[in-house]
């Protein structure tokens, strides 16, 4: 079958939100108007399927909890952190990476160093190293040898709050920024992008926190 065929289907990471406008901008133009205007539509469309296509795909992708991680190899695999991640976590991972096919455990990468409870890891992106961090447990590390870990990280990724004294070169992805950011996906360059699934002054329903009404006082319908 066509669908079986080498080729017949290509992966692509997740597009801007740019670029998905002017696509059913464009779209839209063309299916409404009747007269030969609507070819006009084409060109915000094309605009936007070649911005998508241009798009790089990331190099590190982390989940609102921080609980997962998934990091671009040197082969263009995802490799991710939790060896017993669900179906859902590695099919999302997978998709949103721009890869189609099983991902391989992180620890299992030549540069990475790992623990029960922490992964260290080293990628040539951009013309430099970078060293990342990720915390892969429940379990808490030490607040001395966590300290001195951030200290020498450029990311520093967990699933919990870490302690003010924990500053890396760069960026730290724990619970209290995660909170606010929701996913991240970083793209690792000279100067590198960081893309978050919150927007600033974002204010939906599902994140918002819960609101309780007071009860009304006694004899009051």
């Amino acid at each position: 079958a066509a669908a079986n065929a080498p080729g017949a289907l290509a992966m692509l990471p997740g597009m801007p939100g740019g670029a998905y406008a002017l696509m059913v901008a464009g779209g839209l133009w063309f299916a409404l108007w009747k007269t030969r205007v609507r070819v006009a539509g084409a060109i915000p469309a094309a605009v936007g399927v070649v911005w998508a296509l241009v798009t790089p795909m990331p190099d590190l992708l982390v989940t609102g909890d921080g609980r997962h991680l998934a990091l671009r190899t040197a082969s263009g695999e995802i490799a991710i952190l939790r060896d017993r991640a669900g179906d859902y976590v590695r099919d999302m991972m997978a998709e949103n990476g721009g890869v189609d096919g099983e991902l391989p455990a992180l620890a299992d990468q030549r540069d990475a160093r790992c623990s029960k409870d922490l992964c260290l890891i080293d990628v040539e992106r951009g013309g430099r190293r970078w060293r990342i961090a990720a915390t892969r447990s429940g379990y808490l590390v030490p607040w001395r040898e966590m300290i001195a870990v951030c200290r020498s990280m450029d990311i520093v990724v967990a699933d919990r709050r870490l302690p003010p004294g924990c500053a890396p070169k760069w960026l730290k992805l724990d619970r209290a920024l995660l909170n606010r950011t929701g996913g991240v996906a970083l793209t690792l360059r000279a100067t590198p992008e960081v893309r978050t699934v919150r927007r600033a002054g974002a204010r939906h329903p599902w994140i918002e926190a819960e609101r309780v009404m007071a009860a009304h006082p006694a004899g009051m319908r």
